[in-house]
Formats: structure tokens, sequence, C-alpha cells
């Protein structure tokens, strides 16, 4: 049984993952616009590269984890994998947020995610991510994560790090709105390294076909691979399962992410009988009450399941019995045995 907000269902058919006559309509009426977006992408780049709009430099080194196509990616996980990096490495790390998805950019889900999972992490939530990075420096940080940063170039970056979700690299292969790319494949030249996320989700002819292509383009450019492993399952009362309480439940995923499928693929990977899903937009802003109503229809024999990153958004608005009833999937991104060496040597040295 599927409940899908329109955007989710979009993003399906700009990624070609839906089919049929109507998706390859919509995809053609509107891939004029999409090459459009590209281009007038492009250029902003050219513009900013070639230094016709003004760059600002940190009294820090700057690394930005950012994506080609729209969301998705698992970025955060990354990102929380890389400050956890930094952080048991002696350094002091703060986040650069943009703050989409809310009315006060520090309550973000990703900023409530990110709190949630590292506390002691200063987080600089605003659209002005000079003025954020100039804070946090005041404030005694001596390097700068910048979150979904690869589109921003006002703030020049030491490290540019891009992942690419192996089960969806490309976005379909047309810019925004024709498809899920924010800009041109030919933008990763400017990355210093690749991640291929959910590489453990696609066959290893697929995935030797996706390095190898890279490999062709970008012979220079360092390429890692990420899976994405389910790691804890918290109740929204903070109260923790075993793993193992999926195998043979039957389960009702509920999520607002970029990629709702990957989520109730994890949750069958687990054992879940899946036997409703909720697919929400991406930073999709939670209200008790439609929330309860989207659950009510189903049986409460049923065990709802969130992401990490909606639980935290839907935790404060629920009452005790809801929150005792709603468990939330947290999922940690383990990369390969390569990645540690070119993580230790990244090029991160003080600015005078």
């Amino acid at each position: 049984m599927l409940n899908s907000s329109f955007s989710a269902v979009a993003r399906a058919w700009l990624e070609g993952r839906r089919g049929g006559c109507g998706a390859k309509i919509l995809r053609a009426a509107v891939a004029p616009a999409g090459y459009l977006y590209g281009l007038v992408g492009w250029g902003r780049s050219y513009l900013y590269q070639h230094n016709w709009y003004a760059r600002y430099r940190a009294a820090a080194p700057v690394v930005s984890v950012g994506n080609l196509t729209a969301g998705g990616t698992g970025k955060t996980p990354f990102a929380v994998w890389l400050l956890q990096k930094l952080i048991a490495g002696g350094r002091t790390p703060a986040l650069l947020l943009r703050g989409y998805g809310a009315d006060a950019p520090e309550q973000a889900d990703e900023a409530l995610l990110y709190r949630r999972l590292i506390p002691a992490l200063k987080i600089y939530a605003q659209k002005d991510r000079v003025a954020s990075a100039a804070a946090a420096v005041a404030d005694g940080a001596d390097i700068l994560v910048l979150d979904d940063g690869f589109q921003h170039q006002r703030l020049l970056r030491d490290v540019d790090i891009v992942l690419l979700d192996a089960t969806c690299p490309w976005g379909g292969g047309l810019p925004l709105p024709a498809g899920m790319l924010r800009e041109f494949p030919a933008a990763l030249a400017r990355a210093y390294l690749i991640v291929l996320t959910r590489a453990d989700q696609v066959a290893p002819a697929q995935l030797d076909a996706l390095q190898t292509r890279l490999r062709e383009r970008l012979p220079q450019m360092p390429v890692l691979t990420a899976e994405h492993r389910p790691a804890r399952l918290t109740t929204l009362a903070e109260k923790s399962l075993p793993l193992a309480v999926l195998r043979g439940q039957k389960v009702i995923a509920v999520s607002g992410i970029g990629r709702p499928d990957r989520f109730a693929a994890t949750l069958k990977t687990l054992g879940a009988d899946l036997a409703a899903t909720v697919e929400l937009s991406d930073h999709h802003q939670y209200r008790a009450a439609d929330f309860i109503a989207r659950l009510t229809p189903f049986s409460r024999e049923w065990l709802p399941v969130v992401t990490e990153k909606d639980a935290v958004k839907l935790a404060p608005l629920l009452g005790a019995e809801w929150r005792e009833r709603v468990a939330a999937l947290g999922v940690d991104l383990c990369l390969a045995d390569e990645a540690e060496e070119i993580i230790n040597n990244l090029p991160l040295t003080i600015h005078n």
C-alpha cells in the first residue's frame, strides 16, 4: 500500500525509476527547461571560477560536502562520519548549514539531527555561509565543514567532496526540472574527490561500469565507495530496540527524505514485511494531526518506522503513546579502507 506525495512521485519520474508514456512525455516537455537550467548553472560557475563574482577565503580550511543531484545521496551520514573523524583527530570543526525546510534555519531537520548525533558540535545555520564561516572561526573552530556546498561557490573551499548515489548517479540524465541534476556532470571536474554511496546496493558489474566511466573522464580523481548500514532502532521515546525486532514484522515506512524508496529497501534488507509506505516530500514539515491521520487507517499491530531525520522533528510533536509506538531507524555510513588514508591526508592547512 503506497501513499506518495506529488514530489516523491515526480522524482521517481524524473530519475527514470517510473516508466511509461506519461513519464516520457513529461520529461520531453520539460527537457528544454532542464538544459536552460544547466546552462545557467554552468555560466554561474564559470563566472565564479574566473573571478567575475567575488569569492571569500575563510581564516580556517573549508571542506565542502555536496551533491551533483538534488538530495538523496546520503550526505548527512557522510558528513557525520567526517565530522567524527575530524574530532577524533583532535580538530575543532564547525558545521555551516543553509537550513532548508524550516522557518528558522537552526530548527531545520539536518541541524536537529546533527545536534542529536554530535551534541558538542557547533552549528551555524543561515543563508550567508561567509558570515557563518567568520563567526565559526571567531568562536574557535579550526576547520569548517560546508554542508551541501558544491553549488555554493561564494565561500572558497580547500576540498570539495561530491557524493554520487551509485543506484542513480546521474539523476535521470538531465538538470532540473527535467531530471534531478543540479549541474551537468562536467561540473565534477571541480571536485577534489568523489564518494559513491550505496555501493552495496547495486550489482558489482554496475558499480564497475560507473567507476570505469569516472576514471575515464577524471583519471586523477580519487573515487571512494561507501555503504549505508542500519545501525540502531529507537522509539521516539528514546527506548532502544534490537534491529532483529524488524524481522517478520509488518512495518509502515514513513519518510520525508530525498530517496524514500531507499529507506523502504533498507527496511526490507532487515527482514521487515513492508505492509505500507508513506512517502512525503524532502524536508517535510510534520504536523501531529496530519501524521496521526495518515497512520490511523493502518492496523495497530503494524510498526511505524521513520528515519532519524524525520524523528527529530516528530518527537517533540507527538504525545507519549505515539512516541512509544513509532520507531526510528538510524543508518551509518561505512567507507572502504582506502578512505582512511585519503581523508587523513586532505590538504587542510590554516590560512593566515
